[in-house]
C-alpha cells in the first residue's frame, strides 16, 4: 500500500471490445465506481436491525480529455484499460490498472470561444458485463502533437454549398447519448449487464447577439468545426426554446443567450445524419 499522485494517470480502449487498446490521447483524467447492491432484509431473526446478503455487481465511470472526440462513441461497447501510477514511482513503469468491458452512455464536446480555451470532450461509461480486474502492467501516452486553437473555429449553417458563419459564439456543447438497457437474469452471475439503446443528441449554442437568429421550431444543419477543415457534421438539429437571456445594467454585462437544439431524426422527408470529422457515421445506425 502507498500514496501516488495522479499525474501519471493513463487510459486505453480497445474499440470494438476483444480488440488490441491503443492510447487515448490528451486525457485529463479517469473515475471509477465499483460496488454492488446489499440485499437488505429485516425479519424476526434481526433482533431489530438488518442483515445484508451480497448483491448484484455493477460499476462504471468516465474520462475527459482534449480534443475534437474521444475514441468511443454511445452505445458502443469497448475494453477499458484504466492506469492509475507507477508502483515505484518510476516513470515509465508498471502499475496498479484496472480493466473491464464497458460500454459507453455519453459523450460530451465542448467548444468555448471566450477564453480560447482547447477543444475539450467528456466520457461516460458502465459496465457491459462482468466486473472490473486488477492487474499491474504498463500504459503510456506520447502524443507529442498540440491541440487545435479555438479561435480559428467556426459554427456554419445552412444547406450543403451555401453555408454562413454563426457570428458572435461564445460557447457550443453537442452531447451524444444513447439509452442503454441493463439487465440481469440468471446467467449473467450476479453481475450488471447491458446492451445499447436508442441514440439522442442534443446541442447548445450560447452566443452574444440579443435577437433571435434562428426561429423557433426550425430544423438547422450545422457544421461545427474541430480544425480548419474538418466539422461535426449535424442534420438536423431541432430548435426547443432560447434560455438566459439576462440584461444587467448595474454591471453592463455583454447581453447574450444560449439556443437549446434537440435531435430531429428527419426533416420532412429528408433523413438525417451525425458525422464526425473523420467522416464516420455515428448515426443512423447501419
Amino acid at each position: 500500500m502507498a500514496v501516488h499522485s495522479g499525474k501519471h494517470g493513463i487510459v486505453h480502449v480497445a474499440n470494438p471490445a476483444g480488440g488490441t487498446g491503443v492510447k487515448e490521447p490528451f486525457v485529463t483524467d479517469w473515475s471509477l465506481a465499483d460496488g454492488q447492491s446489499p440485499e437488505v432484509y429485516r425479519a424476526s431473526n434481526t433482533r431489530g436491525g438488518q442483515f445484508v446478503n451480497e448483491g448484484v455487481v455493477d460499476w462504471s465511470g468516465g474520462f475527459n480529455g482534449i480534443g475534437a472526440t474521444p475514441l468511443i462513441m454511445p452505445g458502443e461497447v469497448f475494453d477499458f484499460e484504466g492506469y492509475t501510477a507507477p508502483t515505484d514511482n518510476a516513470y515509465g513503469t508498471t502499475g496498479k490498472t484496472y480493466t473491464g468491458e464497458a460500454i459507453c452512455d455519453s459523450v460530451t464536446i465542448n467548444w468555448s470561444w471566450a477564453g480560447g480555451a482547447s477543444l475539450s470532450w467528456s466520457a461516460a461509461f458502465s459496465a457491459a458485463s462482468a466486473g472490473l480486474t486488477e492487474s499491474t502492467i504498463l500504459l503510456d501516452d506520447v502524443t507529442n502533437t498540440l491541440p487545435e486553437i479555438m479561435c480559428a473555429l467556426a459554427i456554419e449553417t445552412g444547406a450543403a454549398g451555401a453555408e454562413v458563419a454563426l457570428p458572435n459564439v461564445v460557447s457550443a456543447a453537442l452531447t451524444l447519448t444513447a439509452d442503454n438497457q441493463t439487465f440481469t437474469n440468471s446467467t449473467t452471475g450476479c453481475f450488471t449487464h447491458r446492451k445499447a439503446g436508442n441514440f439522442n443528441f442534443t446541442f447548445t449554442v450560447t452566443h452574444q447577439e440579443e435577437a433571435e437568429t434562428i426561429a423557433k421550431g426550425t430544423d438547422t444543419r450545422f457544421r461545427v468545426y474541430t480544425t480548419a477543415s474538418l466539422f461535426w457534421l449535424i442534420e438536423w438539429a431541432h430548435l426547443a426554446n432560447y434560455s438566459g437571456l439576462t440584461v444587467n445594467r448595474t454591471s453592463g454585462a455583454i447581453i447574450q443567450k444560449t439556443m437549446n437544439f434537440v435531435m430531429q431524426g428527419t426533416s420532412g422527408s429528408v433523413l438525417g445524419k451525425i458525422v464526425k470529422p473523420d467522416s464516420t457515421v455515428v448515426w443512423p445506425i447501419p
